[in-house]
C-alpha cells in the first residue's frame, strides 16, 4: 500500500513539476479517446441499421436516369403516380422531394429544409416520434395542411418540443404541427437534412424549380432481391419506353 502511495506522490510530484506537459499529456489523451468515439459511432451509423434508414439494404432510391446519349432523365411529377402504380407487392412507396424554404412563425422568418412526401415516407423511413405521429394518405389526398418537425426545429419556432397543433406559414399555406420526431444523424437519411415535412400535395417546386419527385422503394423481406429489382426495372423501362426514351440502366 506505501508502494502504490508513493507512485501517487511521484505522479503528482512530476505534474506539478512540469504543469505544462503533464496538461499537453492529458488533454491529449483525452482528445484522442474522443476522437476515437466519434470515429466509432460514425462507422456504426454508417454500417449497419441505424434510425431512421432502419432497413438500408431493402431501399431503393429512383432519381435521375441516364439515356443511351447521357442525357439526364426525371419521372414528371404529374406523372409519378402513374409510374408507382406499375409498381406492384412492395412495402412502401415514398415520394420525395426537398427545397429550402422560408417559413413564417408568430411574424419571424426562419429558414429551413422542407421535404414534401407521402404517407409511406413514414412507411420507409422509421423516425421516432417525440409527440404527435406521422400524416396519413387520407392527409395527402384530402390536402389537409399538417406537418411534422424534429424537435430542435420545435424549440427554435416554440421555444418547446410539446408544439402540437401549433402553426406555422410558407408559400401562402398555414401548416398545424401534427407530429415532432427526435433529433436525428443527418448521416443515417439520404433525406437531404430535411427538419420539415409536409404532404408532397403542397409542393409548388419552389425555389429550386426541380418539377419531379425522388421515389424511394422499399422492397419486401419475402421476396429474392433480385427478383424485386427486376420488377423495378422493368417499371421504368416501360416508363421510359412510352416516352421514347432509351435508358442506360441495367437490373
Amino acid at each position: 500500500m506505501k508502494k502504490l502511495i508513493g507512485y501517487f506522490q511521484s505522479i503528482l510530484y512530476n505534474i506539478k513539476q512540469n504543469k505544462l506537459y503533464a496538461l499537453f499529456y492529458i488533454g491529449g489523451t483525452a482528445l484522442t479517446f474522443i476522437f476515437v468515439v466519434l470515429i466509432l459511432q460514425f462507422i456504426k451509423i454508417f454500417i449497419t441499421d441505424y434510425p431512421p434508414l432502419n432497413d438500408a439494404d431493402r431501399i431503393i432510391r429512383l432519381d435521375i436516369f441516364h439515356n443511351t446519349e447521357g442525357r439526364e432523365l426525371r419521372i414528371a411529377h404529374s406523372e409519378v403516380n402513374a409510374f408507382m402504380e406499375n409498381l406492384k407487392d412492395f412495402d412502401g412507396i415514398s415520394l420525395y422531394h426537398n427545397n429550402a424554404i422560408n417559413i413564417l412563425v408568430n411574424e419571424q422568418v426562419y429558414s429551413s429544409m422542407v421535404g414534401f412526401v407521402n404517407a409511406d415516407f413514414w412507411k420507409i423511413y422509421t423516425f421516432k416520434f417525440m409527440y404527435g405521429g406521422p400524416f396519413t394518405k387520407e392527409d395527402c389526398t384530402h390536402r389537409k395542411a399538417v406537418a411534422v418537425i424534429t424537435e430542435k426545429t420545435a424549440r427554435s419556432f416554440f421555444n418547446t418540443t410539446n408544439c402540437i397543433g401549433k402553426k406555422f406559414t410558407f408559400q401562402r399555406n398555414e401548416y398545424e404541427v401534427t407530429g415532432v420526431v427526435n433529433n436525428f444523424s443527418f448521416f443515417s437519411t439520404p433525406t437531404d437534412m430535411c427538419t420539415i415535412w409536409v404532404p408532397y400535395v403542397f409542393d409548388k417546386f419552389i425555389p429550386n424549380g426541380t418539377y419531379s419527385f425522388a421515389v424511394d422503394i422499399r422492397m419486401p423481406k419475402t421476396e429474392n432481391i433480385n427478383i424485386s429489382r427486376e420488377k423495378i426495372f422493368s417499371a421504368i423501362q416501360y416508363y421510359f419506353q412510352g416516352k421514347n426514351e432509351e435508358i442506360d440502366l441495367t437490373p
